[in-house]
């Protein structure tokens, strides 16, 4: 070659920005589209017999990213997450759970300073980073979430409790605070919500636990704090289908029976219970209950924020009065609470004990008097609420009153119980003009 030949040098293609995580790479004769991080189904070029081209979307899912080598030089690696996962296709989720395995592993290698040194457990995690995370702090239901994992850590409190606290506290054995993260697995979590389930919890509630579980392992994950594992055995766990339809309440004959019981119990007891089934307030709310709560002249509630976030106000019935008129006459200046323990002053955490004693007493007495036990041998505590919204329901009561009496945030929630009343469907019926 002459020395001032000139050399042609093909000119190089520009490869596009990355645009987004589903882009699909092009290969055989197709422009290839280079992502550096993300996933994708790859989409190839075939061509027919008659010389004509077509393209077609694979099945199987790939993930890219980006890692640095020995010399520091950063190399982008493609990889395959296969066919099948657990004996099913691999979907999109089954793709970016890899492409965080695998990330979590690069890391591991070449930045082994970012890996814990301490293997931490699932409360220690739960108070000490995901608490404190602007995610989590902007989370809506914040309060409701923490009782759950107060709950699944068997309390998360920083500040010691009171001795009634403690003793009061409801503890489940199988809880997992004290499980390290590393051991999660499908097996613990069931034995937790088997437990929940056989104290009596809804379908709801161990559905809301499983979630809060699988909401900090993942995020654990995500921190290299939690062995990839830990993610795939929880989605091994089904979530429990809610049976909505169901509704439990006492039956009127039943009332004055359980009563009776509860009275037998404590007077406390029973004037906690009298006034669940003459307002229909949930329980947890009865125990916070303070007295510049409620009005006395105008026989009214006012409570700031219910379970939705929502303020509540409803009227006050003659029960419901006559109640706050027997809690007047014990009432300390010290206090605040409407109910509360009289020997040392702190307000009531829980009564479930006393309240399922009473139930299996006013079982026996219903069957000595020949009374109706439905409703009655599974009765729980939040229960009262759904009598005091059944039985307005069945009395003929309009179910937009019957909504803001209970302080439903939707009418949807309120018309589960409009099966309940017969009397609009024989309205419905006399309706017709032939």
């Amino acid at each position: 070659m002459a020395r001032n030949e000139k050399v042609m040098i093909p000119r190089q293609k520009k490869i596009p920005k990355d645009t987004g995580i589903d882009t699909p790479i092009k290969l055989r004769g197709a422009k290839a589209t280079v992502q550096t991080s993300g996933i994708s189904k790859r989409t190839f070029k075939q061509q027919r017999p008659d010389k004509t081209w077509y393209t077609y979307e694979g099945d199987i899912w790939y993930v890219r990213f980006q890692v640095q080598d020995a010399d520091g030089k950063t190399k982008t690696v493609t990889r395959s997450c296969g066919k099948f996962t657990d004996g099913h296709l691999t979907t999109k989720e089954d793709a970016k759970a890899f492409l965080a395995k695998c990330i979590t592993e690069e890391n591991s290698k070449s930045h082994p300073e970012r890996l814990p040194k301490k293997d931490m457990t699932f409360k220690e995690f739960v108070q000490q980073i995901y608490l404190k995370l602007p995610d989590t702090l902007k989370m809506e239901g914040l309060k409701e979430h923490k009782q759950v994992l107060g709950e699944i850590c068997d309390g998360i409190e920083e500040e010691p409790l009171s001795a009634e606290e403690e003793k009061r506290k409801i503890r489940n054995p199988k809880n997992l605070g004290k499980v390290k993260l590393s051991m999660i697995n499908h097996q613990r979590i069931e034995a937790y919500l088997n437990n929940k389930e056989e104290r009596g919890n809804a379908d709801s509630t161990l559905n809301r636990h499983l979630a809060a579980i699988r909401k900090v392992v993942k995020l654990a994950f995500e921190k290299s704090l939690a062995p990839f594992n830990s993610v795939i055995e929880i989605k091994k766990i089904p979530t429990r289908t809610e049976m909505n339809c169901k509704i439990n309440y006492l039956r009127l004959a039943q009332i004055p029976v359980f009563i009776a019981e509860c009275q037998k119990k404590s007077d406390y007891l029973r004037e906690v219970v009298e006034f669940l089934l003459a307002t229909g307030i949930r329980t947890g709310r009865v125990y916070r209950l303070e007295w510049n709560m409620i009005d006395m002249e105008s026989a009214k509630i006012s409570i700031p924020k219910n379970k939705h976030g929502d303020r509540f106000d409803a009227p006050l019935g003659e029960n419901a009065m006559r109640i706050l008129k027997q809690r007047i006459a014990v009432r300390r200046p010290d206090v605040p609470f409407v109910f509360f323990n009289e020997f040392n002053g702190e307000r009531w955490v829980d009564l479930s004990e006393s309240f399922k004693e009473a139930r299996n007493n006013a079982v026996k007495k219903c069957i000595e008097l020949k009374i109706e036990t439905t409703g009655l041998e599974t009765l729980v505590p939040h229960d009262t609420r759904h009598t005091f919204i059944s039985h307005l329901v069945m009395t003929g009561v309009p179910i937009v009153h019957v909504k803001e009496l209970s302080g439903h945030k939707t009418l949807a929630m309120t018309m589960r119980y409009s099966h309940l009343d017969p009397k609009t469907l024989q309205a419905g019926i006399s309706q017709l003009p032939y």
